[in-house]
């Protein structure tokens, strides 16, 4: 775990000097390999994310998040999950083997807030959509720290140890997995994710 921290640390800091823009752009305008995989023409796109064995990101623009930025927000979630909740080989070989799918679209669903109560067809900005397959609305510009990817990684994460289902009612009664912990832990991460600038 702590070479992968220091990878995406290596990663982060390179394309930081290297570029005052976003560095998706910047790799988009001097890479002829990042203009191959990211083009505007034609979309969405599935994308490999660094780091990781078999991770990818699906995106629907090419103003969104460059795919190293994300694997270093996985790192950093992986890194603190197995601090805080303990290592396991379910929610490594879970976050291995994610597909993360970054939309512009919006979406309205029936489902449960936070403390557990139901809800009908309100805006949500975060899916698991299955096992290893989460959905997390973005737009060009958003941070990743502001998007709901940490959240939608701990219903991953849940889902992976339980082997049944990612607690859809958070703190609701109805599903098991999710605590006050895990509200605290997202935002400890997303506060962390954002002091790097992603």
């Amino acid at each position: 775990m702590a070479e992968r921290l220091n990878s995406a640390i290596a990663i982060l800091l390179t394309l930081t000097f290297i570029s005052c823009s976003s560095a998706w752009i910047y790799m988009e305008r001097t890479s002829r390999r990042t203009r191959m995989i990211c083009n505007s023409n034609k979309l969405p796109h599935v994308v490999k994310l660094p780091i990781f064995k078999s991770a990818w990101q699906i995106i629907d623009s090419c103003d969104v998040h460059f795919p190293a930025d994300t694997a270093i927000a996985i790192v950093v979630f992986e890194n603190r999950w197995f601090e805080k909740f303990g290592r396991s080989k379910e929610v490594f070989s879970a976050l291995e083997n994610l597909v993360i799918e970054w939309s512009q679209r919006e979406r309205y669903l029936s489902g449960y807030s936070i403390d557990g109560k139901s809800y009908h067809q309100r805006r949500v900005t975060g899916l698991l959509l299955g096992p290893g397959h989460i959905w997390v609305y973005t737009k060009p510009g958003m941070r990743i720290c502001r998007t709901s990817l940490i959240h939608e990684l701990v219903h991953a994460s849940i889902r992976a140890r339980k082997g049944t289902d990612g607690d859809p009612d958070h703190e609701g009664p109805i599903f098991s997995g999710w605590t006050s912990q895990h509200t605290e832990f997202i935002v400890e991460v997303n506060r962390e994710i954002c002091e790097l600038g992603l």
